[in-house]
C-alpha cells in the first residue's frame, strides 16, 4: 500500500486556520489534485522526515519542488499545482493523504 493523497487550495495562511478551526472535513470533490507515493518520497526527501502525510506548501516551495526532481511526471504534476493555485488566486496548498 502507499501514499494516496488529495490537494486543496487556501487565498492565505489565514483562511486555512478558519477552516481548521471551523472543523470543516475537506471534500475530496474540492481537490484540485490526487497525489501518490512519488509525491510523499519527494516530500520526505524535502522536509528529511514524515509529516505524517500532511503538506502545507507555498508557491516558492512548489517551484523548488520542481528544481529538485528529476521526474518528469512529477515535474508536470508540480507545474499543474502551482496553475491551480494561479487560477484560484490562491497562495497555499494543503494536501492531507493516508499510507
Amino acid at each position: 500500500m502507499g501514499f494516496s493523497g488529495e490537494a486543496w487550495v487556501f487565498k492565505d495562511k489565514k483562511a486555512f486556520k478558519t477552516f481548521k478551526k471551523s472543523n470543516l472535513k475537506l471534500k475530496d470533490e474540492d481537490s484540485v489534485f490526487h497525489l501518490n507515493g512519488v509525491f510523499h518520497n519527494l516530500m520526505h526527501h524535502y522536509f528529511g522526515y514524515s509529516t505524517g502525510g500532511k503538506y502545507l506548501l507555498q508557491r516558492h516551495q512548489l517551484e523548488e519542488l520542481i528544481q529538485i526532481t528529476d521526474n518528469e511526471d512529477l515535474k508536470t504534476i508540480l507545474t499543474g499545482l502551482i496553475r491551480e493555485l494561479d487560477k484560484s488566486n490562491c497562495k497555499l496548498l494543503y494536501v492531507e493523504g493516508y499510507y
